[in-house]
Parts: structure tokens; C-alpha cells; sequence
């Protein structure tokens, strides 16, 4: 790997703390982010890519599971508010 390369991902291999929101091209949805850990890591697959987590998990698989508790909770309240309907005869 070249220095400058080397200088890049130690200076960008400290944690970062963040909270705050981040938007997934792939989901068209903005996501809440608490007090979440951003890392640049090396990618156990291919020594030579670098990849993004957040809280030690590969991004794409975080926001998988952020639409996952979205859609989850969404349908959680569809079927609330039909429940909560008035009377059945």
C-alpha cells in the first residue's frame, strides 16, 4: 500500500461517535443515528478495500437492519389503528 495511503486510513481509523441522521441511497430514507460508532476498516474479504461501519457492521448491512425495524414498526402500527376501529357488529 502506498505511505499516503497509510497516512490516510490511520488518520481515518479512529472511532468517531456520532449522532445525528444519514441517508441510504439505496432505502430513498433518512435514518437516526444515536450516539452510533463510524469506522474505516480494512474488508475481511479483500485486504486492499477499505469499507465503512458503523458499530463494527459492514453500512450496508446497518441500514438493512434500520428498513427492517422501520418497516417492522410500521406495520406494528397499521395494525393498532385497525384494531382500534370502533365496533364490530
Amino acid at each position: 500500500m502506498k505511505d499516503i495511503d497509510k497516512k490516510w486510513l490511520e488518520k481515518w481509523e479512529t472511532v468517531k461517535e456520532k449522532t445525528g441522521k444519514i441517508y441510504s441511497e439505496e432505502y430513498r430514507q433518512r435514518f437516526e443515528t444515536k450516539n452510533v460508532i463510524f469506522k474505516i476498516e480494512r474488508s475481511p474479504i479483500d485486504k486492499n478495500k477499505l469499507m465503512l461501519t458503523i458499530n463494527q457492521q459492514p453500512i450496508s448491512e446497518w441500514f438493512k437492519e434500520q428498513w427492517e425495524k422501520l418497516q417492522q414498526h410500521l406495520r406494528n402500527s397499521v395494525q393498532k389503528e385497525q384494531k382500534s376501529r370502533g365496533y364490530r357488529m
